[in-house]
């Protein structure tokens, strides 16, 4: 739980990089540079994905409670078949829960599932919480509320229906 303290208190520190102000660049950098350190492989393409706007936060209110989840745009090259038509974009939804610190990309399972370790080497204790980019950027809006990340990402109300459907798959 340590780890997610962390990463919270970073994300709800930092600003978009659109609204940065020019005295606080150096006491921003330093937290970039910790969240580059911690997950180097996912920080840069979790900021791609808010840069382009390819989140979106589903939800379904209901007596004045809301229901939801973040839903991340992920296109892949077109394919190279000339037959198919050339507006072919395979696109996929990757849903992300917060609550439950989970998203259903593949990215996310391997994270979850390592490979295993060398016998006599338990590191249980060392491993960090699975992440990939599409969680990584869903807690930069989550955590980071009132930061100017909501200009980073969609809020659509959907009927209960529609949300059945698109966490059914």
């Amino acid at each position: 739980m340590l780890q997610e303290e962390l990463l919270s208190s970073l994300l709800t520190s930092l600003p978009p990089p659109s609204s940065i102000q020019q005295e606080s660049v150096a006491n921003i950098r330093e937290r970039y540079l910790t969240l580059q350190a911690l997950y180097p492989e996912h920080l840069i393409p979790a900021l791609d994905l808010l840069d382009r706007n390819m989140v979106e936060f589903l939800y379904h209110e209901d007596q004045g409670v809301e229901v939801g989840a973040y839903y991340v745009r992920s296109t892949k090259d077109k394919p190279t078949s000339r037959r198919r038509n050339a507006n072919y974009s395979a696109e996929r939804l990757h849903e992300i829960r917060i609550s439950a610190w989970t998203c259903s990309c593949a990215a996310f399972a391997f994270a979850v599932f390592p490979s295993l370790e060398p016998a006599g080497h338990d590191v249980s204790d060392h491993r960090m919480q699975p992440m990939c980019k599409h969680l990584l950027a869903c807690l930069f809006i989550d955590r980071g509320k009132g930061a100017g990340w909501e200009k980073s990402y969609q809020r659509r109300r959907v009927s209960l229906e529609e949300l059945a459907g698109l966490a059914a798959g």
